[in-house]
């Protein structure tokens, strides 16, 4: 008995210790990032010459992602260095783009009640790599939101993709050595967003350590019996 005492007694602190943090109230620290990466599908609705081919159709089908590190206590409007992630791929081509490993014009613009009107706006801005396309290099992705009621402040917050939106639009941005601009632009047809909480985080980790050193203080509990 004494030796079960002493073994549960030393296995279960950690777990425990990590399964009180996930039911206590994060800190600010703790809760000052929210990365949420957004799915995305959508329509080319317009194409500049030199990119054709391969993106050759108008409604040619595209599909993506990008991840926004949100921070509700980051005031301003304009959030430089939140983007984590971004890809777009073209249905029926080989083509795709991504975020560079040191990516330079990065930022999120979020504007509350623009115009007064209680119009909403949500920006997003990053500069992007991938193929060349006729001796065009991809240097941007920007996408816009519009909607009233999408956000509640200029605060860096995830806008509300529940309500009805007056715009929603993406731009992949192409430049050749000449300083040619080329473009590709196209809409939305779904959004979705898939949230990765810290407090998700955590209790994944209590979990973690709970199954691992439980089944090791069970392993420790047999050797002793031998």
């Amino acid at each position: 008995m004494r030796e079960m005492k002493r073994l549960f007694g030393k296995r279960l602190i950690l777990p425990l210790v990590a399964i009180c943090s996930v039911l206590l109230p994060l800190n600010a620290t703790q809760a000052a990032f929210i990365p949420i990466t957004y799915n995305f599908t959508g329509l080319v609705s317009d194409v500049s010459d030199p990119l054709s081919p391969p993106i050759s159709s108008v409604g040619q089908q595209v599909h993506g992602s990008f991840t926004v590190n949100f921070n509700p206590a980051a005031t301003g409007g304009t959030y430089h260095g939140v983007v984590a992630g971004f890809s777009i791929n073209f249905n029926g081509t080989s083509y795709s783009a991504t975020i560079p490993p040191t990516p330079g014009l990065i930022n999120v613009v979020q504007l509350h009640n623009a115009g007064g009107n209680g119009a909403d706006s949500f920006k997003l801005v990053t500069s992007t790599i991938g193929t060349a396309i006729n001796g065009f290099d991809p240097q941007s992705f920007s996408l816009e939101l519009k909607g009233k009621n999408m956000l509640e402040t200029d605060n860096l917050q995830p806008p509300n993709l529940g309500v009805a939106l007056s715009k929603a639009s993406w731009r992949l941005n192409f430049e050749n050595g000449d300083e040619d601009m080329a473009r590709i632009k196209g809409g939305f047809s779904h959004l979705t967003a898939v949230p990765l909480p810290a407090a998700v985080l955590l209790f994944g980790a209590g979990l973690i350590s709970l199954v691992g050193l439980g089944a090791g203080g069970l392993r420790n509990l047999r050797t002793s019996k031998v």
